[in-house]
Formats: structure tokens, C-alpha cells, sequence
């Protein structure tokens, strides 16, 4: 999980004068992370989701696309009304996208 929150880190400190709260949104195999990123660069707050996974291949992993869909609905919900978002960053796992 530290890639992702260092890019939003550097993202606050870029637009630090103009940006309240960032919310960032990480795709991970067995979870999706909201996390809250003040405007003092500080991470105020954070809620995770478990993703359902199939493995139909020994070492492999699959995701339906509506369960991604319905983790970033759970894991942002309790942040979205606590705080004065004002950008979001998403990030996804680097080997798969969504068509």
C-alpha cells in the first residue's frame, strides 16, 4: 500500500495552496483502501473493503468488475460526507484494467 499513498502525498504537496482533503482509492488483490489526505499533508483517516476473489489457476486471481465497483462504493462511503474532498486519486492494479 505505500506506492499509492506516496503519489498522493506528492500530489498535496504539488497543489498543497488550492486543495483541502484528497481521497485516495487503492485496488489492492484482496481489498480496496480509501484513504483521506489533509491539507497538511497528513493522513486524517482511512477504510479498507475486502474484494471476493477466484483463483482458477494456482496463483492466479480474478475479480468480477462489479465487485470492484461495489468495494470502492463501500470503502469510500464513510469518508465521502466527513470531509471537503476536493480531488480523488485512484490506483489499480498495474497488471489488469477495466474495459
Amino acid at each position: 500500500m505505500t506506492r499509492p499513498l506516496v503519489c498522493v502525498v506528492s500530489l498535496v504537496f504539488i497543489v498543497k495552496e488550492r486543495m483541502k482533503d484528497i481521497l485516495g482509492i487503492d485496488h489492492e488483490t484482496a481489498h480496496t483502501t480509501a484513504v483521506i489526505v489533509d491539507d497538511n499533508a497528513s493522513f486524517a483517516d482511512n477504510t479498507s473493503h475486502p474484494i471476493p476473489a477466484r483463483s482458477p489457476l494456482l496463483g492466479g486471481a480474478e475479480h468480477d468488475p462489479c465487485d470492484l465497483d461495489h468495494t470502492v462504493k463501500e470503502a469510500v462511503a464513510p469518508l465521502i460526507d466527513q470531509y471537503d474532498i476536493s480531488a480523488i486519486g485512484l490506483d489499480h492494479q498495474g497488471q489488469s484494467f477495466i474495459v
